[in-house]
């Protein structure tokens, strides 16, 4: 029998007070809302991680969120707001971006904060997960990141919520791709991956940057070897996201000063959001 989650640390009352992000780190917080209907009558529930907890809990679960008898994310987030708490907040790190370096691992840690409804307290709860074709059945693994994003929310719930079973999503691949031949068709490839373009847009999109001009500007100083995105090796990419990530960071934190030629011109913000249009 799987172990049983201990309950999670309590943090504050106040469920606004002293919210605090790491400036080290990349924070998307997106506050939840969950369906509210079917609570359970309370008599009917047993002890919150006691031994008969994760049947009765699985018990809860709607055919619709079962798939050969492990919970989907969606149904674990459901559960979890009715049976630990209303979830106030969901922040999202990503820890690495897949490339050839780390084999091609997305790795994100997920952190859930809630108002646990037993005593009203503001609780966090947060678990990391990873994601590469060695680990992640075909459709999934070909968006690592987003994949592995789910991965970690749907541990983070399973360990509030007290669920000794496994996650639809947790599930490792069942195609007939070993990892080892994983490893090797990754080899075979070293250019830029479309997860480390996605990244690199976001990332100079977000702190205001031309991208023409921030390629070049690395290029220049010999980081990257072309200053056209497509050009770049897996690697290079890996290189150019960590110098993007320290613009504008205290300088105590390995930060430095964003570079005043790469930011946009009002004309070019104009500009782009024409395109939009």
């Amino acid at each position: 029998m799987s172990p049983q989650a201990a309950p999670a640390t309590v943090i504050k009352k106040d469920p606004f007070e002293d919210m605090v992000v790491d400036d080290d780190q990349t924070y998307v917080v997106t506050p939840i809302i969950t369906d509210q209907t079917n609570i359970p009558v309370a008599s009917e529930i047993p002890a919150r991680y006691s031994v008969g907890w994760t049947k009765y809990v699985m018990d809860q679960f709607d055919k619709s969120e079962l798939q050969d008898n492990n919970p989907t994310c969606d149904g674990t987030r459901r559960l979890f707001h009715i049976l630990i708490g209303p979830i106030i907040a969901r922040e999202v790190t990503i820890v690495q971006v897949p490339d050839i370096g780390n084999g091609g691992r997305a790795t994100v840690k997920c952190r859930i904060s809630y108002i646990d409804k037993n005593d009203g307290y503001t609780k966090v709860v947060e678990d990391v997960a990873d994601c590469w074709k060695g680990n992640t059945e075909q459709p999934y693994c070909i968006h690592p990141t987003a994949t592995a994003s789910t991965m970690a929310e749907g541990r983070a719930l399973r360990k509030g919520l007290g669920l000794g079973v496994l996650l639809r999503e947790e599930k490792t691949r069942v195609d007939n791709l070993t990892a080892q031949e994983a490893s090797i068709e990754l080899d075979s490839n070293n250019g830029i991956t479309d997860a480390q373009k996605i990244v690199i847009k976001n990332a100079i999109k977000n702190q205001g940057l031309s991208l023409e001009r921030t390629l070049a500007y690395f290029e220049d100083k010999k980081l990257v070897s072309s200053a056209q995105l497509e050009s770049l090796s897996s690697e290079e990419a890996r290189t150019l996201i960590q110098e993007i990530n320290r613009f504008g960071k205290d300088p105590k934190s390995n930060g430095v000063a964003t570079p005043e030629e790469l930011i946009l011109t009002v004309a070019e913000k104009t500009n782009t959001k024409s395109k939009k249009k």
